[in-house]
């Protein structure tokens, strides 16, 4: 190969290093924040439901800096919207029997007293 070829590869090596850096601090970075606005309305309920759909969109906006089409992630975005949809149901019917059974064993042991 002649130099010309090597300053090449060398300067195509630093790029992917450079942007492999970038990808890393920002899945970094969605991780933090999304864990810190999900750790301050987890007790606010109220407002998790919006909550919940800007992180989204903060994810969805993230694709801008790589240059990356909404229909490249379609799928994903499919199966995230089905498979978070049931957890998220499940989840609030399971919270849901849990406190009713923990106030009707709560109203038992009352009586007994």
């Amino acid at each position: 190969m002649s130099k010309l070829h090597w300053k090449e590869a060398i300067n195509c090596c630093e790029f992917m290093r450079k942007k492999f850096i970038l990808s890393v601090l920002n899945i970094v970075t969605l991780c933090i924040v999304i864990s810190a606005v999900s750790i301050f309305f987890v007790n606010n309920s109220r407002w998790i439901g919006l909550v919940l759909i800007i992180l989204s969109l903060l994810c969805i906006v993230s694709l801008i800096p790589f240059k990356i089409k909404l229909r490249s992630v379609q799928p994903d975005i499919i199966f995230g919207l089905i498979d978070n949809g049931i957890l998220a149901v499940m989840a609030i019917f399971g919270g849901h029997f849990r406190r009713c059974r923990w106030q009707c064993c709560n109203r038992r042991h009352r009586r007994d007293i």
